[in-house]
C-alpha cells in the first residue's frame, strides 16, 4: 500500500482488515495514518521503513502505536480526511433533507408548468395562422388558375341523413369529401394546390382527439373533416332544387366577393371549427369540433392575411345546443363569417 507525506494534515487509510496504525513525528506538522486488522508484517514494514523512505529525515523521535479501528463490513473500503485534527466523511442525505428537496421541486415544477402550457398554445395558435396562410396562397393558385373564382362545389347530392353534411351547394362546410368521396370545399386544392402540403387544412391546437392521416386517408373514399370551416357562395338552403340545378353560384370571385347577408364586405374565407352538438349526432358522425380552448378563432381574409380573433364570448361559436336544427344550422355558420367580416 502506498502512503504520502503532507505537511500540516493528517491522512487516514482505512482498508478492509479493519486495525489502524498510527505514524507521527512531533517536530513535523504531519500524521500518516495505517489501518489494518491486527500487527500485521506490512504494517510493520511499513513503520520500519518510513523513516528510512522519507524525504524529510525524520529523527528517533518517531513513535508508532496500534489502535483498534471501528469494525468495518468485509469487502467495503471507504476513506476519511483529517485535516488539523478534524475528521471530514461522508454520509448520505436524510429522510427530512430528501423531503424538502422533492417539496422544492413540486414548487418548482408547479410554477413553471401553467408557463409550459402557455407557451405551447401559443406555438399552436402560431401554427394554425401560418396554416391558413397556406391555404390563403393556394386559394389565390386556384383564382389564378381557375378565371379569379375560389373553389367552390361539388352539386350536393341528394340528402339522406345528418351523416351527408352537405345539404345544399354551396353551403358553408369544414368537410374535405362528401360521403361519396367527393372532393368539396378546402378537399378541392388537395389535389394541386396542397398535394405537397396537405395537413395544412388541420388546425394543430385541437381540442379533441384528431387523427389527421385518417381523414386524409378518407379523401376519394368516404366523408372526411378538416379543422376549418370553408366559405363558397353563401348559400344557406337547406336543400338544392329539386330539379337538382343549384342557383348560379354567387361570392366566388376572389377580387370581389360582394355583400353578406347584413349588407357589409365580404372578407372571411376560412377560420378555426369552434363547433358544439348533441352527444345523439355522434352515431352520424357530428361531433363537437373545437380549436384553442374556444378563446380564440383565426380567421383567413379575402385579401390573404390571416388575424386571431378573441373567442371568449362564443361569438365565433356554432353552438347548436341539445336541440338539433339542420334548418337553421348552416345560417348559423354562416353568421360566424359575417361576424368576422366586421372585425377589422
Amino acid at each position: 500500500m502506498p502512503f504520502f507525506l503532507i505537511p500540516s494534515a493528517f491522512i487516514s487509510i482505512i482498508d478492509a482488515t479493519g486495525v489502524g496504525c498510527e505514524t507521527a513525528h512531533p517536530g513535523m506538522e504531519f500524521r500518516l495514518q495505517a489501518v489494518g486488522r491486527g500487527k500485521t508484517p506490512w504494517a510493520q514494514e511499513f513503520s520500519r521503513r518510513l523513516n528510512r523512505l522519507s524525504p524529510y529525515r525524520l529523527k528517533p523521535e518517531l513513535h508508532t502505536r496500534m489502535r483498534k479501528a471501528p469494525p468495518r463490513s468485509e469487502g467495503r473500503i471507504s476513506s476519511h480526511i483529517e485535516i488539523h485534527g478534524k475528521r471530514i466523511s461522508r454520509r448520505a442525505f436524510t429522510l427530512i433533507e430528501l423531503l424538502v428537496v422533492i417539496a422544492i421541486i413540486a414548487i418548482l415544477a408547479a410554477l413553471l408548468l401553467p408557463a409550459l402550457v402557455s407557451a405551447r398554445e401559443k406555438g399552436r395558435r402560431a401554427a394554425c395562422m401560418s396554416n391558413l396562410h397556406q391555404i390563403g396562397i393556394a386559394i389565390q393558385s386556384y383564382a389564378s388558375d381557375f378565371g379569379g373564382l375560389i373553389p367552390y362545389g361539388p352539386i350536393a347530392p341528394s340528402f339522406t341523413s345528418p351523416f351527408d353534411f352537405y345539404p345544399s351547394t354551396g353551403a358553408p362546410t369544414s368537410l374535405l369529401s362528401l360521403g361519396n368521396g367527393a372532393p368539396v370545399g378546402l378537399g378541392l386544392l388537395l389535389s394541386q394546390q396542397l398535394g405537397a402540403q396537405p395537413k395544412v387544412v388541420f388546425c394543430p391546437g385541437a381540442d379533441q382527439p384528431f387523427n389527421a392521416d385518417a381523414q386524409l386517408a378518407n379523401v376519394g373514399v368516404s366523408q372526411a373533416q378538416s379543422g376549418y370551416y370553408y366559405r363558397h357562395a353563401g348559400n344557406t338552403n337547406l336543400f338544392d332544387t329539386p330539379s337538382g340545378n343549384p342557383p348560379p353560384p354567387d361570392h366566388l370571385r376572389l377580387d370581389n366577393l360582394g355583400l353578406n347577408r347584413n349588407g357589409q364586405p365580404i372578407r372571411a374565407l376560412a377560420m378555426d371549427t369552434q363547433f358544439l352538438c348533441t352527444p345523439a349526432l355522434a352515431a352520424f358522425g357530428v361531433v363537437p369540433s373545437t380549436h384553442h380552448q374556444q378563446q380564440i378563432a383565426n380567421v383567413l381574409f379575402s385579401d390573404g392575411h390571416v388575424a386571431a380573433r378573441n373567442n371568449a364570448g362564443g361569438q365565433f361559436t356554432v353552438n347548436l345546443g341539445n336541440n338539433f336544427d339542420l334548418a337553421t344550422s348552416f345560417s348559423v355558420m354562416l353568421g360566424v363569417f359575417e361576424q368576422a367580416d366586421t372585425v377589422p
